[in-house]
């Protein structure tokens, strides 16, 4: 391991520190991290059922604001900038078809 990638801080395991003790036993996180070559930018996707989002965010999003300010701070004592992207779980929803319109004669 190399020195540069040894000071960089562990943000998933800090998301995870931070918001899993709001998920009932059993929910889990994903969390995906994409760090660009430089290592200036970092990218971090969250991802949690439908049922844990309003604990995750928090009542009109606290609880995400702070997360994000946490992750920023860390972020800049470690000379880089943090996008938190937060995704809920993929669901299965039917469109309804699309009814293409009788030609006019």
């Amino acid at each position: 391991m190399s020195q540069a990638s040894a000071d960089r801080p562990d943000y998933v395991r800090l998301v995870r520190h931070l918001l899993e003790p709001l998920l009932e036993p059993g929910e889990s996180l994903r969390l995906d991290c994409e760090v660009t070559q430089a290592g200036q930018r970092v990218l971090l996707r969250l991802a949690a059922a439908d049922t844990s989002m309003p604990r995750i965010l928090g009542r009109g999003g606290r609880n995400l604001q702070a997360v994000r300010a946490i992750l920023s701070a860390t972020a800049e004592l470690a000379g880089q900038q943090i996008h938190l992207e937060v995704l809920g779980q993929a669901r299965h929803t039917e469109r309804p078809q699309r009814r293409d319109r009788d030609p006019v004669e």
